[in-house]
């Protein structure tokens, strides 16, 4: 059963179909004029215009910075490492923090064309490291969904630190006067 709609885009006599997920309508990805599927840019960290990039998947749209992908490959110990890198490589964080895996209805979900060119660079990657190293697609995606909640809980701990008042703030009640510092 797909959770996904396609529906008819008339901005500017388009007739090129938006998908958009069943739960929340948000818009996921689009068809070009060429009839090729690509990422939402909103999502997206990088764009073309930016320097030293390049598309992570052949013709998904989906850009990540070289000195990021380099670092991907040498650094990661195994398939589930890389994916986990890479996602946050290539998509905003706004999108990681708003977003789910799959989607749900409490989320929408991720772009479903980024999320498989990362599948796919790191079946890529996979070819060229030892046999132990690659991983099927259900661990994968298992370890995305723990690295997002991951991401998700560090920013409202963050959030949490930076609302609370600061120990200076209350200067004035600490007993400095009785101090010696000689």
């Amino acid at each position: 059963m797909s959770t996904r709609l396609l529906l008819p885009d008339f901005v500017n006599n388009n007739q090129a179909f938006i998908v958009q997920h069943k739960f929340t309508r948000s818009k996921s990805y689009y068809i070009d004029d060429d009839g090729q599927a690509k990422a939402d840019p909103k999502q997206l960290r990088w764009s073309p215009e930016d320097p030293e990039v390049m598309e992570l998947a052949l013709k998904s749209g989906v850009y990540i910075k070289i000195a990021d992908l380099v670092n991907v490959f040498h650094r990661s110990k195994n398939a589930v490492s890389a994916a986990r890198r890479l996602l946050v490589c290539v998509f905003n964080d706004q999108t990681l923090m708003e977003r789910s895996v799959k989607g749900s209805p409490d989320r929408p979900g991720l772009c479903p064309i980024t999320h498989q060119a990362i599948l796919d660079c790191v079946d890529q990657i996979s070819h060229l490291k030892p046999g132990d190293w690659a991983a099927d697609e259900t661990m994968i995606n298992r370890s995305l969904i723990v690295r997002l909640c991951e991401l998700r809980s560090k920013r409202t701990a963050k959030i949490y630190v930076t609302s609370q008042t600061s120990p200076l703030a209350f200067e004035s009640y600490l007993p400095m006067n009785s101090i010696d510092f000689a």
